[in-house]
């Protein structure tokens, strides 16, 4: 299961984004509050005895809603519900940040999780 698919799986509907969740871009005239999740980069896991197929992935988490506030407790909603040990892999915050997003008037919210053990 990709990164993105498997953050994807973990919020699912517990946050007040609801089904409002997208991979990549939100559909055209979403209605906030609403996720986007994409994978930024991926990186294979190497050992000493050779290329192991698993990868470590950085996906980004940004959460949009019309005020600071609830854009603020969007993310932190999420944060709980991916941070962790899980039985596909450890998932852990790297960096979170916020922004004013003036194409679609809405603040965001980012984090940045690293996941790990993503098969290929």
């Amino acid at each position: 299961m990709s990164a993105s698919a498997r953050i994807n799986t973990l919020i699912g509907i517990g946050t007040t984004a609801g089904p409002r969740v997208w991979a990549g871009k939100a559909q055209d005239g979403a209605r906030p509050p609403y996720i986007i999740v994409q994978s930024i980069v991926e990186t294979p896991v190497n050992s000493h005895d050779a290329t192991a197929s698993l990868k470590q992935a950085i996906v980004q988490i940004s959460c949009y809603a019309k005020t600071f506030t609830a854009a603020r407790d969007l993310a932190d909603s999420v944060v709980p519900l991916i941070e962790g040990n899980h039985s596909e892999g450890a998932i852990f915050i790297e960096s979170r940040r916020e922004d004013y997003e003036d194409a679609v008037e809405l603040h965001r919210q980012d984090i940045d999780a690293v996941v790990e053990n993503v098969g290929t």
